[in-house]
């Protein structure tokens, strides 16, 4: 049920970062709620996976609930923990985008000599 909660907040979430207006435009926390809201998420999550890491190296018994930081406990931690870390480097990032200058036409010579 959990898991249910969580992808419904991201799918909400998601939807409104992705229906602001001029997107790439809006850089950083200036995006508004759905960037504020998806950056709460991304460090809730971080915070979280870290602890699960943690907890990890101090579960004992392989009966017990939680990580136990084998490679297929570890694998989608670091995948997640990755994306956290993509998602808050782009919000603090000083580039901007790159902007599509016309390209200048062609000149035409109407030279009939060198025909």
């Amino acid at each position: 049920m959990i898991q249910l909660a969580i992808i419904l907040i991201l799918l909400v979430l998601s939807v409104a970062f992705l229906t602001l207006p001029k997107a790439s435009a809006l850089r950083g926390i200036r995006g508004g709620w759905p960037v504020i809201a998806l950056m709460v998420f991304t460090i809730l999550s971080l915070l979280l996976n870290i602890g699960n890491v943690i907890q990890g190296a101090h579960n004992n018994s392989s009966d017990a609930f939680g990580s136990h930081n084998t490679p297929a406990d570890l694998f989608p931690i670091m995948l997640i923990m990755t994306g956290n870390l993509l998602w808050i480097a782009t919000l603090f990032s000083s580039t901007k985008p790159a902007r599509i200058q016309p390209q200048a036409e062609p000149r035409i010579r109407n030279d009939p000599d060198k025909i």
